[in-house]
């Protein structure tokens, strides 16, 4: 690849900041939760849409309710690719009214990751009107995007499935870090369903019954105890397995003990973890049953000229993340990759969630010289 800093076609760092924000507030609209399949199909349907006015390649991939968009060169082949996800977590319906206050943006997605699919969509165009300028097309367009709708609940085989069929050389989750923080290594992440048994009974007469949520609740406070270790509790990077509760379920009536309980959790762990090792101590330590929804592997990012060049560029040092990009998918494929992004103090899925819009002037300033040196090395390399 071109490691100098000439490059042969010129793709302007102007941002077009304006039309960035206002695209990422349209999208703020929809309310495109994972348990919303109308409002991501609706959303998926607004990009086709925006791609086709723009003149853009655009084709989707049906592999989730959400689906992946993919937006780039008909022939799927270039040396870059940007990931990012237009699904967000739920949240009450004022956050899905997009709030401008001086330089935040606030709503659900702004920062995870609706801004990220806005900025990655306007570049593209860009960089296709900056090929046709010099006589070319989109084919000729050193960049891929991939959006899709199931990066909240970790679409292992969607994204992965469209990935494969792509294969580029160089990878960014727009869904992490900051501008000056660039994303090489993530935890991994288990996410399991707690189950308890009980009898029912009338809930008048409890002593009758065996109430499965208090045999639940007791074995969660065993697995939480056990990833409460001292040593992690001292530790203030948090760089240490973690537990979420973030679902519980019981009972069918509210004059009944309930005779089942479920409670869904999400455990993050560290590549000093064995998930193996650490599933089956979990398992072993309670009395109900603990089985595994999904998983997704540590992310250590695959050294590689474009990620030295994405350093040297953005000047950003490396970083780690607790997880939740999609960068993991990268590495499964033997794919060279970072999570990155902008900045919005670290509060997604927040009630306050925003996006500081200063930082997207150096996140899109940093993918245009990645582009460009891409534009350089295309051309060196065609035929």
């Amino acid at each position: 690849m071109c490691e100098g800093n000439q490059v042969l076609l010129p793709f302007s760092e102007t941002l077009p900041l304006d039309e960035i924000v206002e695209l990422t507030q349209r999208l703020i609209e929809f309310h495109s939760t994972p348990d919303n399949p109308a409002e991501l199909a609706a959303c998926r349907a607004f990009l086709t849409e925006w791609c086709a006015r723009e003149g853009l390649n655009a084709r989707a991939y049906d592999v989730r309710p959400g689906g992946v968009l993919y937006v780039g060169p008909d022939s799927g082949r270039a040396p870059l690719l940007l990931l990012s996800h237009f699904d967000v977590a739920a949240g009450p319906d004022a956050l899905f009214s997009p709030l401008l206050c001086d330089d935040q943006l606030y709503g659900r997605g702004a920062l995870d990751d609706k801004y990220a699919v806005a900025l990655s969509l306007v570049l593209y165009r860009e960089a296709c009107r900056t090929a046709e300028q010099h006589g070319g097309t989109q084919e000729d367009v050193p960049l891929m995007l991939l959006l899709s709708g199931g990066g909240e609940e970790d679409d292992m085989l969607g994204i992965q499935s469209v990935l494969e069929t792509l294969m580029p050389e160089f990878c960014i989750a727009l869904d992490g870090g900051e501008p000056k923080h660039i994303v090489i290594k993530e935890k991994g992440m288990l996410r399991l369903e707690l189950a308890s048994y009980g009898e029912a009974a009338d809930g008048a007469q409890p002593w009758k019954g065996k109430n499965a949520t208090n045999t639940l609740i007791a074995d969660y406070l065993v697995l939480l105890s056990l990833l409460q270790r001292k040593d992690n509790i001292s530790d203030p990077t948090y760089w240490h397995p973690t537990l979420n509760l973030n679902k519980l379920r019981a009972g069918l009536s509210p004059n009944l003990v309930p005779d089942s309980a479920t409670a869904q959790l999400d455990v993050r762990f560290t590549e000093y973890d064995d998930p193996k090792i650490l599933y089956d101590e979990l398992r072993r330590s309670i009395s109900g049953s603990l089985g595994i929804v999904s998983e997704a592997p540590v992310f250590e990012s695959l050294p590689s000229p474009w990620r030295n060049l994405l350093f040297r560029v953005t000047g950003a040092s490396a970083a780690k993340g607790h997880g939740g990009s999609g960068a993991h998918h990268f590495s499964q494929l033997g794919l060279s990759g970072v999570a990155w992004g902008a900045d919005g103090d670290d509060s997604r899925h927040s009630m306050s969630e925003h996006l500081n819009i200063s930082s997207l002037r150096p996140v899109y300033e940093g993918l245009v010289r990645m582009v460009n040196a891409a534009f350089d090395y295309k051309k060196e390399n065609a035929g």
